[in-house]
């Protein structure tokens, strides 16, 4: 009990920070997702319940019942997901729902985190960090779930399943995926006299180099800014071959401390130092961006979708995301999850609606309309995505993400170590040792473990 109380507590942490960064703790070609750019050697997972294709739990039940749904997003995905889940509704008279916004990812996590103490958590729930309420507490029934053969589990991507996986083994249904996206201003390009079509940055000395002629040409405040610190960090960590834990031994182990991580965290004080990016203030990024103030930002891919054909704010565009030694970014969004009560109807009637929510069709509708991205390979030649295309080239770009994306393992610390990387970040920027910041922010996640 006591380290279920410390999960969800630290849970409520990241989340919070999730929430004042205003951006998910973030995450696109029929191949799947690169496997081969994991975070860490993954120890080996337990073995796998075994799989009654039989089960009763695949079958809607006939009998009245009542489901609690509970989603934790607002605006145009809030009320996309109560559209969908009215529209299952419809179909199924039997069930009376009763749907919840829950409030913000660091709202809702505080509300499940005090129902799952008292075993009256919701039926369904649209959360972050699922696999922090499921896996970590031994709660496996979704890898049973999924090997319904009504279930196309093998149709999503498999760098994608990765992000609702707790030691390797599935406990969430991904749902509102995202990937960090560089945008870029066009009129501030286009003073600087820069052609991103010969030169778009490759590497993240291109993008400081564009960033300079940024400022300096095309009268840029700042040539580069980013609203979720820790969200980026990672993502360059891993490029750099950085895995910023280890799990080979069984454990975790954090390790964002080495010469690669040192090399990083110099390069985005050289940012700052030279006033490419400006010092503690990536809450107000995308307001910069949207005001023309900011050259490039990295930002959710959501964004593209609510941003586009918005004339009061700077016209923009999409970039590939600058690499160091490989191309990859993580991943990020949200989860969908059940939470079985002991009542097999229920929880049948929930495992029906979220198969109604994950299929490819209404899935992709969902991720069309919300800005999310589609999750399965085959979506990708659907005519929905290639009209959604055909409409907005920049969807391609984002699209294109989803090749390079990866999920290292959720663990009991993860959401302290977001907070403590953004922590150890603000140093930085301020001019700390990186090294030794870097230390200092491996012994506090360690104080934590």
């Amino acid at each position: 009990m006591k380290k279920l109380i410390a999960l969800l507590l630290a849970l409520v942490m990241v989340l919070g920070l999730a929430a004042c960064g205003a951006s998910e703790p973030e995450a696109p070609a029929p191949e799947a997702p690169k496997a081969d750019a994991p975070a860490a050697p993954e120890a080996e997972a337990p073995a796998a319940p075994e799989v009654d294709e039989n089960n009763p739990l695949y079958t809607m039940p006939t009998e009245n019942v009542s489901l609690q749904v509970w989603y934790a997003v607002s605006g145009v995905t809030g009320e996309k997901f109560e559209a969908l889940v009215k529209e299952w509704n419809a179909a199924h008279p039997n069930v009376t729902i009763e749907l919840s916004y829950a409030g913000s990812y660091a709202d809702a996590a505080e509300k499940i985190s005090a129902n799952l103490l008292t075993n009256t958590a919701p039926d369904v729930a649209l959360i972050s960090a699922a696999p922090l309420y499921t896996g970590a507490r031994e709660d496996w029934t979704i890898e049973t779930l999924i090997e319904d053969p009504a279930f196309d589990k093998n149709g999503i991507y498999e760098g994608v399943w990765k992000y609702a996986q707790f030691q390797n083994r599935i406990c969430a249904l991904p749902y509102g995926i995202s990937v960090p996206v560089l945008y870029y201003n066009k009129d501030i390009i286009e003073a600087a006299g820069i052609d991103l079509a010969t030169e778009a940055p490759k590497s993240w000395d291109d993008l400081y180099a564009l960033a300079e002629r940024a400022v300096k040409d095309g009268g840029a405040t700042y040539g580069f800014d980013v609203n979720d610190v820790p969200w980026l960090f990672k993502s360059m960590l891993n490029q750099n071959g950085n895995s910023i834990i280890d799990t080979s031994s069984g454990s975790v182990e954090p390790v964002y401390n080495d010469a690669a991580a040192v090399e990083v965290g110099q390069f985005w004080q050289k940012l700052t130092a030279n006033g490419l990016m400006p010092v503690d203030q990536h809450g107000n990024a995308d307001k910069s961006f949207q005001a023309g103030q900011t050259a490039f930002l990295v930002s959710s891919s959501v964004r593209l979708a609510r941003w586009a054909g918005n004339t009061e704010i700077a016209d923009f565009g999409c970039l590939p995301m600058p690499s160091f030694a490989q191309e990859s970014v993580a991943l990020g969004g949200n989860h969908l999850v059940c939470f079985p009560n002991g009542d097999d109807a229920k929880l049948a009637a929930a495992w029906d609606l979220l198969k109604f929510l994950m299929g490819e069709e209404k899935h992709t509708e969902f991720a069309i309309e919300t800005g999310y991205l589609p999750i399965y390979a085959s979506a990708m030649e659907s005519d929905y995505v290639k009209n959604a295309i055909a409409e907005d080239g920049r969807r391609q770009t984002v699209y294109d993400y989803m090749a390079n994306s990866w999920s290292y393992w959720h663990f009991d610390e993860m959401g302290t170590m977001d907070s403590i990387l953004g922590s150890v970040m603000s140093e930085i920027e301020n001019g700390a040792d990186v090294q030794e910041a870097l230390n200092d922010g491996i012994d506090q996640l360690l104080d934590e473990m």
